[in-house]
């Protein structure tokens, strides 16, 4: 094994701690790595170098997640098929695969990519110390693995290296970020590539309040990632190790998704457009060439052979093409012409790895301009806040400079330089906020122009659009999200610790009671719905588990859209987002509405009683428990289609803050949360430093027996409630329910 690991030798010692044992325990010292669990089996990691706490942190994972790391790996190999069963598959995965065919297709995108190999050639591009800590890494997962080795799956690889660890830093999100915002280019153009089948495509919140629009001393900052409800393919932890202090999720050695002790920052989704389509035309029908500014040139094919684990292996065709000068893969095809996706993701895989790095050793929210100016920068907007007050936001992403003219969300002419890119964007072209005069900065995944109620912030008035918007995230994208937070903001002066936790958890539905105004006119049409219209109306917009009313809303909302045409659902609009009067048409609309809500509400096991939670739960290893927050767009994965008011005013059919969508019902009514909030983090800064609290959906382990398996989703998600982080010794000494102590020769 690398860096120094080759020759290993591992000691444990594990105490189980009763409180009052823990209370003794003693501070940690310079030496050996330790483990501390806390009462979540969150692991507080202390160590006495940096490499040693990487070595602490693969040994944690892999006691925790072996089976998630392996999948990882393996997926970003393309050898998934070749090794794991459906039964195999992590709980948190199942969403994107749940048969064999899915995991060959998983296979296929990191073959046709190359992800492993272009993760090869781009190892040496970390930073020196991120190649020391990831080789750590490993010898922490080795170290685990030796000394339990009937607890690893036999198709856990025993052969990881710092290459796979690269990659499978992107294997999780490709299709959803690089590759997936040029994939979408030629979709909208009329192709359907083969690709795997794709999961909720991912959302998030993020936002800071600065001290001026606070009472706690100083900034508040979100971190609230939304996707697959399943939150276990980051893994909470604290790390602590001189030069290095961390706490939040990483992806395995990644430590992304986090703070130190004086920055913290939020990602969430929404970038500039930095992946294109590009149609090609074959120099003749069928052929492996085409014509660049009149001159051949190879499109080059090589196998994809696909063994599966039981069955006879698969065997397909990879083709790419060297647009732009990047690798840039076949994604689709017929007899005259090839469709490829190019993105400066795939040569620069390291990028990712080193920004990371770099934020971690962040001291000032500003800094993280040149944390972020790396060649392969996240792909995300990025908010950061420090205990200085400050705030800085990024709209990031490696940008491929364009010539004007054309639509950069559509295929575009692949024999022609004239498409061709004009070099990269410097960091300093991108849409920058710092410490800005509201008081607040909030991408609740909005086109950057839309942050504040006035609309465009000046600086990106002159910014070609792709800079702004990449297909996912629209010119002029609002979202309902974001509308929520700014009439908090608008209505709240300023925001003190426990008003600042419920705009975390929020999950009012925005201008409800314009909503239920309307209830109130279209009960005079309905009058044989007395109980049911009189506790609808007293709805007060929160999708409470505990609500009856919040059940009845659905059900209303439901029932209203399909009797909605175009002209119900302009003045449905101009009801709810301008206060207008309803017409008679609209009235009779509801109205109809309510009788047909009644209707299903009487039917229900409680009757007019059922609170919302009864029906929309949240469910893992067998565990279901009822849920608040929701959606009023479509179900995930269902046969429900948007409305008419969603098309025409999209904020008529929000999603709530504390995020949560779900499924079609099942037999029995219920409904299932699918996608949503799974692992937030809250931070409170001040000259004192950070005070944070975060949930993990629905635990830290992914062994079903294991009492940390849904210990959060029984505690904190269903109910809507944050653990606080122990960062200092002194909070933690008391917490502490185990210890292990590693050492090792090198």
């Amino acid at each position: 094994m690398s860096s120094g690991f080759s020759r290993l030798l591992l000691f444990v010692s594990a105490l189980l701690l009763s409180a009052g044992a823990a209370q003794a325990e003693p501070a940690p010292q310079p030496g050996a790595p330790e483990i501390y669990r806390d009462g979540w089996d969150v692991p507080h990691i202390y160590a006495a170098s940096e490499t040693d706490g990487y070595f602490a942190l693969g040994y944690a994972m892999a006691q925790d997640r072996i089976a998630g790391l392996a999948f990882s790996v393996l997926r970003a190999r393309g050898t998934l098929a070749a090794n794991l069963t459906p039964a195999d598959i992590p709980a948190y995965a199942q969403m994107l695969a749940s048969t064999q065919d899915d995991l060959v297709a998983l296979d296929y995108e990191a073959r046709l990519w190359q992800l492993h190999a272009h993760a090869q050639r781009t190892v040496s591009r970390l930073e020196p110390q991120v190649q020391r800590d990831y080789a750590a890494f490993i010898a922490g997962i080795a170290a685990w693995r030796k000394a339990n080795p009937s607890l690893v799956p036999s198709w856990v690889p025993a052969d990881i290296t710092v290459a796979d660890l690269v990659a499978m830093g992107h294997s999780d999100v490709w299709l959803s970020y690089w590759a997936g915002i040029g994939s979408d280019d030629c979709v909208r153009g009329g192709v359907e590539p083969f690709r795997p089948k794709a999961g909720p495509r991912g959302a998030s919140n993020g936002w800071v309040l600065m001290p001026s629009r606070t009472t706690t001393g100083g900034a508040v900052l979100l971190s609230d990632p939304h996707g697959p409800i399943d939150g276990r393919f980051v893994y909470e932890y604290r790390l602590h190790a001189p030069g290095l202090e961390s706490a939040g999720f990483a992806q395995g050695p990644m430590l992304l998704i986090a703070r130190n002790a004086s920055v913290g920052w939020a990602f969430t989704t929404g970038s500039p457009d930095v992946s294109d389509c590009y149609v090609v035309r074959r120099v003749a029908t069928g052929a492996w060439r085409y014509l660049f500014d009149g001159k051949a040139r190879p499109i080059t094919r090589f196998p994809i052979d696909i063994a599966v684990k039981g069955g006879p292996k698969r065997h397909f065709t990879g083709a790419y093409t060297r647009h732009n000068g990047v690798y840039s893969p076949v994604i689709a095809e017929d007899a005259k012409k090839v469709w490829i996706v190019s993105t400066p993701y795939i040569e620069h895989l390291e990028g990712i790895h080193n920004a990371a790095w770099r934020m971690n050793r962040a001291r000032r929210a500003g800094d993280f301009a040149q944390a972020l100016d790396v060649p392969g920068m996240p792909i995300q907007n990025v908010t950061a806040a420090d205990t200085h007050g400050d705030s800085f936001y990024i709209h990031a992403g490696m940008t491929p400079r364009r010539p004007p003219g054309f639509d950069w969300q559509q295929p575009q002419d692949g024999n022609t330089s004239r498409t061709a890119w004009r070099g990269y964007h410097p960091t300093s072209d991108l849409f920058t906020l710092r410490s800005p005069a509201a008081g607040y900065v909030a991408n609740n995944n909005v086109d950057p122009r839309f942050m504040y109620p006035d609309g465009e912030p000046t600086a990106a008035a002159k910014m070609p659009n792709y800079l702004l918007a990449e297909g996912w995230t629209p010119e002029g994208r609002r979202t309902d999200r974001e509308d929520r937070f700014l009439l908090a903001v608008a209505g709240t002066p300023k925001f003190d610790e426990e008003t600042a936790r419920q705009m975390a958890l929020d999950v009012t539905v925005s201008r409800s009671d314009r909503w239920t105004a309307l209830v109130k006119a279209a009960a005079s049409a309905a009058p044989g719905n007395g109980a049911f219209t009189a506790d609808l109306a007293k709805f007060d917009g929160a999708l409470r588990a505990d609500s009856t009313a919040a059940l009845k809303y659905m059900l209303w909302r439901r029932a209203l859209r399909p009797g909605l045409n175009d002209a119900t659902a302009r003045n449905l609009a101009e009801v709810v987002m301008k206060g207008a009067s309803p017409g008679t048409d609209l009235v009779a609309t509801a109205a109809r509405a309510l009788d047909a809500a009644a209707k299903e509400a009487a039917v229900l096991p409680q009757g007019l009683a059922t609170p919302y939670g009864a029906v929309y739960r949240i469910v893992s290893d067998g565990v279901s428990l009822p849920m608040s927050g929701g959606r009023l767009g479509a179900d995930i994965g269902g046969k429900d289609k948007p409305g008419p008011e969603c098309r025409i005013e999209p904020l008529l059919c929000p999603t709530t803050l504390f995020a949560i969508g779900y499924g079609p019902p099942a037999a029995d009514g219920t409904r299932t949360a699918v996608v949503g909030s799974r692992m937030m983090r809250l931070d409170f800064y001040g000259p004192q430093g950070i005070r944070s609290f975060t949930m993990q959906n629905p635990g830290t382990s992914l062994d079903p027996a294991s009492p940390h398996a849904t210990d959060q989703m029984r505690a904190l998600i269903s109910q809507r409630a944050l653990k606080p982080v122990a960062w200092t010794w002194e909070a933690l000494a008391g917490e502490v329910k185990s210890k292990v102590v590693l050492q090792r020769e090198r």
